[in-house]
């Protein structure tokens, strides 16, 4: 842990000097103990690395005097079994306490609904799930200490595609649900940043459906919902 701590300060003092960073996310979906591809809650300890990591992160950016540009947050996988949250949520409460909730400056959320969590939603269902994904988060984030005026980033939401079940067409209709219910609810929920999974597929001719999240294909070939995104970003953003 104190190597761990170690870098951590390491990194903040080196990005932290980059002007047009602004914004550092301590490790990656540590809820989520089943995919050590993507994922740190598969390497024993991670609550707790997440907590000293956060923790001195902030102290880092408070020596260095970057307070008022330089934000420390980390984000959570929606959602696992209610003892697997349990535990996650209570180890960070557990293990940081006061000092963790004063050092979190935003929570991410990676929210997948009808793909992963939950793995189906009907058409039209979309603005539902993306309710309960941020009412799940600010209900969670109490257990720590984490106050309600703590930002929400969505850093990930997706609908992958995959012919000839998950088609092009529909992936811009539900992209354009939880677009609108995400820029409806930012306001009650506390949401300042939103940010689609992704850019482009992974590899467009795979039959593994993660492999095909992209708004574009591999080859950099739009799909109807780069367009509708697009679209979005302008009306909306």
């Amino acid at each position: 842990m104190a190597a761990w701590r170690a870098h951590v300060r390491e990194v903040v003092s080196r990005f932290g000097a980059i002007r047009a960073v602004v914004s550092l996310q301590i490790a990656n979906e540590v809820n989520l103990t089943f995919s050590p591809d993507s994922s740190d809650g598969a390497f024993d300890r991670a609550p707790e690395a997440l907590v000293q990591g956060v923790i001195a992160a902030k102290r880092e950016v408070r020596r260095e005097h970057l307070g008022g540009r330089l934000k420390i947050g980390f984000n959570w996988f929606w959602r696992l079994d209610d003892a697997t949250e349990r535990r996650f949520w209570n180890a960070l409460r557990d293990d940081g306490g006061r000092r963790f909730a004063r050092a979190v400056d935003w929570i991410g959320l990676d929210a997948y609904p009808g793909t992963v969590y939950p793995p189906v939603v009907p058409e039209g269902g979309e603005r539902a799930a993306i309710a309960d994904a941020l009412g799940s988060v600010r209900s969670f984030a109490r257990v720590p200490g984490i106050p309600r005026s703590t930002p929400i980033h969505i850093e990930e939401n997706g609908w992958p595609t995959l012919l000839p079940q998950r088609g092009y067409a529909e992936q811009a209709r539900r992209l354009g649900r939880m677009v609108r219910a995400v820029s409806d609810l930012r306001g009650p929920y506390g949401v300042t940043d939103y940010r689609w999974f992704n850019l482009r597929d992974a590899d467009s001719a795979s039959n593994v459906l993660f492999q095909h999240f992209g708004l574009l294909e591999s080859g950099y070939r739009p799909k109807p919902a780069f367009h509708a995104y697009r679209e979005l970003v302008r009306e909306l953003g």
